[in-house]
């Protein structure tokens, strides 16, 4: 199936040497070649849209639930073409990678198990169940596609347990709202728009909106958020940590005698750590409060996606950075990748500046820019 990317209301789309991000009515155009960005109307650029292909399985619900027989979900996963299975019913989707398909199977109480989905109103309710038991995947990724007319940018989507998910997005174009499954069978929608006195202006202000929306960023105070502050390395962790849709809370492993297990970033810490996304300044030290640099969030980011088993393909010309020779070489095969996914820009000058600090609002445009990408390649 050839797969049109269009995600979280942030269209990617190819412009020459550019990187498009279509936020509703307003458009951020960032140039390879500068970390500036730039407002434009959004009837006054267009262009192709790139595309990926996946060879994934469809299969229709009976209305709203679908009975499958273990045998035949073993039989897809054991297909070397096999790249996920995506169930549609009367009120939704799901999409299934291999290794979420393998978890449920390693579960089922029975020879079969039953998927549904179903939408009233603002709550959706998700199940997947064996043998009158439930199951949650406890592996791979599992998003959830549901139809919703006119809604705002910040929709975010919250499970029973209150949480909000990270990793959820509203699509303006497709008229629809999509989010990670996670372990709740009910979700509901609702317009969690934050709002800051000192970004009213600010060229950050919808990525900075819609990681605040989705519980991933923190205003400083109630009203200001600080655009221009940088950022630290706890910080930056703690942001992946909440966009990743994960329970970071019980994660205990840590190496680093600059954390401990009192310290507001310790979970997140070692989460990462757990993950393989962390890496200390030493062998024993994280420095969780030095500024994080730009190609060591260009790292973090590019750790992130291999994690969650999704392919870094490029999306937009490789730079040849004049300043590449001073990019650390542990850090240079992710600027590579980062950068041609059209994740993270260059500035001027045709500069990188791998050791050069990033502020909140450039953060945030990253993780916007992150999260649109993942979702994109997992559909």
């Amino acid at each position: 199936y050839l797969i049109v990317l269009t995600f979280v209301g942030l269209v990617l789309l190819g412009v020459g040497a550019f990187s498009l991000f279509d936020f509703g009515s307003k458009q951020i155009i960032a140039d390879d070649a500068t970390q500036e960005q730039v407002p434009l109307d959004a009837e006054s650029q267009s262009s192709a849209v790139p595309s990926a292909l996946f060879d994934f399985q469809e299969v229709m619900m009976n209305g709203d639930s679908l009975t499958l027989e273990a045998a035949s979900l073993r039989s897809m996963v054991s297909d070397d073409t096999f790249e996920g299975l995506l169930l549609t019913g009367d009120d939704g989707s799901l999409l299934m990678n291999p290794a979420f398909v393998e978890s449920i199977l390693e579960q089922l109480g029975a020879e079969a198990v039953t998927f549904s989905l179903t939408t009233e109103g603002s709550t959706c309710a998700v199940r997947i169940t064996s043998d009158d038991s439930t199951i949650y995947g406890s592996a791979g990724i599992c998003i959830v596609t549901v139809p919703y007319e006119n809604g705002p940018l910040t929709m975010a989507v919250e499970d029973s347990h209150g949480n909000l998910i990270g990793n959820s997005a509203y699509f303006v174009d497709g008229a629809s709202l999509r989010w990670q499954l996670g372990t709740s069978e009910t979700y509901t929608f609702s317009d969690s728009a934050k709002s800051f006195s000192d970004i009213t202006e600010h060229w950050g202000k919808n990525s900075i909106e819609f990681l605040t929306s989705h519980g991933v960023l923190n205003g400083m105070s109630e009203n200001t958020f600080l655009p221009n502050r940088s950022v630290t390395r706890a910080e930056f962790i703690k942001m992946l940590a909440l966009m990743s849709g994960e329970d970071y809370s019980q994660c205990q492993t840590n190496q680093f005698h600059d954390v401990a297990i009192n310290d507001w970033f310790y979970s997140y810490v070692a989460w990462g750590t757990e993950r393989g996304l962390v890496n200390g300044k030493t062998e024993n030290e994280f420095f969780p409060d030095a500024t994080i640099s730009r190609e060591e969030m260009a790292a973090l980011c590019d750790r992130f996606i291999l994690y969650f088993q999704i392919d870094c393909k490029a999306v937009r010309s490789a730079v040849d950075f004049a300043d590449a020779p001073i990019i650390g070489s542990w850090a240079l095969d992710s600027v590579e990748r980062i950068q041609a996914a059209g994740i993270i820009n260059g500035k001027d000058d045709n500069l990188f500046d791998p050791r050069g600090y990033a502020t909140r609002a450039e953060a945030a445009t990253m993780l916007s820019n992150l999260s649109a990408y993942m979702m994109a390649m997992r559909h």
